[in-house]
């Protein structure tokens, strides 16, 4: 399996027994539009993530490719002599403090190879502190600006992820595209046409073209249209009676 030009990890591409692939964008279940290498695929959230784990499974496979390619040339070789001469020189002050002086001349100053790796040591610490300090942030910055800065009624935040240049994920900016969008009910006159009307909102409500206010004020004016034509119904049959 080939991914941007390099060899990849063959991942089965199979969630419950069924293929992934791009789903229509009417399809209720076209929640997340997820981004990888090949593409963006309009898929459900327990697909995106599923997708997700994929995708990581084959970049840590490519890494660990690439670090035993390096560790196999004569460079790498090289480096891990160092680094384990180090390390045993490193562990060996440990066990024996005396070292430290003999590693001094007659002015009472370390030996130059012995300050190297003094510095060395303080580099490491910096080196650690710093990594860790960079991981912490860039998790806190992926976790605000990788998800959907849509709010729930709750005040919690989407946790889906965002579209590509975008503030939403796929499915709330489909909601906020039909924020804007008529919906045209019809006359609502009779029994018949108020129940076009229903299936009119139905549909819109299923298709995501609408938000939970525009609900709420279309079916109240269904319920509104409804009372109205059994009122005028009952009138006519008295009139007529």
């Amino acid at each position: 399996m080939e991914e941007n030009g390099q060899s990849a990890v063959d991942v089965p591409n199979k969630f419950n027994g069924i293929e992934i692939k791009s789903r229509e964008k009417d399809d209720p279940l076209a929640q997340v539009c997820w981004h990888g290498p090949t593409g963006e695929f309009l898929v459900s959230r327990e697909e995106a993530e599923e997708l997700t784990r994929r995708a990581q499974i084959r970049a840590d496979a490519l890494k660990k490719k690439e670090k035993e390619e390096w560790l196999a040339s004569a460079g790498g070789q090289l480096c891990m002599k160092f680094w384990s001469a180090f390390r045993e020189y490193q562990d060996f002050l440990l066990e024996n403090p005396q070292a430290r002086h003999m590693a001094m001349g007659l002015n009472d100053e370390y030996y130059d190879e012995h300050k190297l790796f003094e510095e060395g040591l303080k580099v490491m610490a910096t080196y650690a502190d710093e990594r860790a300090e960079t991981r912490r942030k860039s998790l806190e910055k992926a976790k605000k600006s990788a998800r959907c800065q849509h709010l729930h009624v709750s005040g919690e935040q989407c946790g889906s992820p965002k579209m590509r240049g975008r503030k939403l994920c796929y499915m709330h900016e489909r909601m906020e595209e039909g924020r804007n969008a008529t919906l045209d009910l019809g006359p609502m006159e009779d029994p018949d046409s108020i129940q076009v009307a229903i299936r009119k909102l139905q549909g819109a409500i299923i298709d995501g073209k609408l938000g939970p206010r525009q609900v709420g004020q279309l079916a109240y004016t269904i319920q509104l249209a409804a009372w109205n034509v059994t009122r005028t119904t009952r009138l006519t049959a008295d009139q007529s009676g």
